[in-house]
């Protein structure tokens, strides 16, 4: 393994069975690196609150445990993020992985560091990351078109990236195109990962929106995120809600939010996505497969 800032040491995890503590190791793991680089406390980092890190913790297991029944070995695989900001998910998936590729915009928007329509501001984290990670490396691209070989791909994670394709909400031919691409690059029977796509009938987006916290300019119905796929060549495994709770807080709020998470609330929410309170939950998770 590879040393580190701050004594963190990457170490590949190659057990059969992937725990939950190994990815909650992992998002803190993330977390305390991103703290470092931007010098703000743990409870900054996460605008969106502790909730949704524990939603894509979760996320995170209940895809490797999907990946193990069909290939056993997480350590053969290799996998394309896409949209990656300041790149922690893949720094999560090359514990796991033989290699991960991850790409986005030169110009967006980190949200929760206010560094607006900044030029290559993910650089600096995406250069700390991959010295830690000798299996990850980052790059920018037009948004369009990956620089990568068809079928080259087992895998392909796009997590909060599908509503910000195409300039406004009935763009829908430029989502399928971007899903088509997708579809280019993975093996046939190759897994897409689609995560935290906004549900049209959240309850958060329309709190955040009201109360002028932010709310995402396009939103999915269930149809359309499925007909989506669908068009884009890909055969739904799983579909689920996630996200019972409200995602945005004002600043001085989120420590308290945190805190009370932690202490009771997260107890709850799995049996809350059980009632129809999940039809207005926040977001989509997807795994499906190329056609």
């Amino acid at each position: 393994s590879r040393g580190g800032a701050e004594g963190h040491r990457w170490a590949p995890m190659m057990a059969p069975a992937i725990a939950t503590a190994a990815i909650r190791q992992s998002l803190g793991d993330a977390a305390r690196l991103t703290a470092s680089l931007t010098g703000k406390k743990r409870d900054q980092i996460d605008l969106s609150s502790r909730s949704f890190t524990q939603a894509i913790g979760e996320g995170f297991v209940l895809l490797f445990q999907r990946l193990e029944r069909k290939v056993r070995r997480l350590d053969t695989l290799e996998a394309i993020d896409v949209g990656v900001g300041k790149g922690w998910s893949s720094f999560i998936l090359a514990r796991h992985l033989r290699r991960v590729r991850a790409y986005d915009l030169e110009y967006t928007v980190s949200e929760q560091l206010g560094l607006d329509q900044q030029h290559k501001w993910q650089k600096p984290f995406w250069d700390h990351y991959a010295a830690i990670a000798p299996n990850l490396s980052y790059r920018f691209f037009d948004g369009a078109r990956l620089d990568v070989p068809d079928a080259a791909a087992d895998l392909v994670v796009a997590e909060q990236v599908i509503e910000h394709v195409g300039n406004d909400a009935l763009e829908n031919d430029r989502r399928v195109e971007w899903l088509k691409e997708i579809r280019r690059i993975l093996k046939p029977g190759g897994v897409f990962y689609l995560s935290e796509a906004p549900n049209a009938r959240s309850y958060s987006e329309a709190l955040g929106q009201a109360l002028g916290l932010g709310a995402h300019k396009k939103r999915f119905s269930r149809r359309e995120i499925v007909g989506l796929m669908q068009d884009g060549g890909f055969r739904i495994e799983s579909l689920q809600y996630t996200h019972p709770y409200p995602d945005f807080y004002p600043g001085l709020l989120l420590p308290a939010w945190n805190r009370a998470y932690e202490w009771c609330f997260q107890w709850i929410e799995k049996p809350l996505l059980a009632t129809p309170l999940k039809y207005v939950s926040h977001h989509f998770r997807i795994v499906a497969v190329r056609n």
